[in-house]
């Protein structure tokens, strides 16, 4: 056969497993002989009475010290959910950023009453939610970050329901 042939041959081949298998043959992988089956779990029987189930924690295995090591930097490197307070300032931000056009007096202004409305529905949800966020927080930094986006929200509040009134542009 020529060097051809071979490549034409090879190319025409099909590429399935039925042909793979066809080729190679029965593969088989030899078990060591030191192998042995896992024995099956015993389980203990279950008791007569239909009451509660006591287990006593000293029958429990314990986890070896690796293992404990192993859960901690596990747990601890999962994505912790962001605070409350941090989503009550971005609220806080975007009715201050709403409010802004009105304290400017830009063109803005012929929509006067509807951007505070807005300003004091983002302000308000941001002030319950970063209070909301007192009873979640453990932390005193965060508790004090709660208490000064509640803060930072009424401000915004009290200043778009105080240029709530139309405005005329200039």
């Amino acid at each position: 056969m020529t060097q051809q042939d071979q490549q034409k041959e090879t190319t025409d081949a099909p590429l399935s497993f039925e042909a793979i298998t066809a080729e190679i043959g029965d593969v088989v992988i030899p078990l060591q002989e030191d192998h042995q089956p896992s024995k099956p779990l015993e389980t203990a029987p279950w008791p007569e009475s239909q009451g509660t189930v006591i287990v006593n924690d000293a029958d429990l295995p314990i986890a070896a010290p690796e293992e404990n090591n192993n859960l901690r930097v596990l747990t601890g490197s999962s994505p912790q959910p962001r605070p409350m307070w941090a989503e009550g300032l971005f609220s806080a931000i975007l009715a201050g950023l709403f409010i802004m056009p009105v304290l400017l007096r830009t063109g803005w202004t012929q929509y006067q009453p509807w951007i505070s409305y807005m300003s004091m529905l983002l302000a308000l949800g941001a002030g319950l939610w970063a209070l909301l966020g007192l009873r979640q927080t453990t932390t005193i930094m965060d508790k004090r970050m709660c208490y000064i986006v509640a803060g930072v929200s009424l401000v915004i509040l009290l200043a778009a329901f105080l240029l709530r009134a139309p405005t005329t542009a200039y």
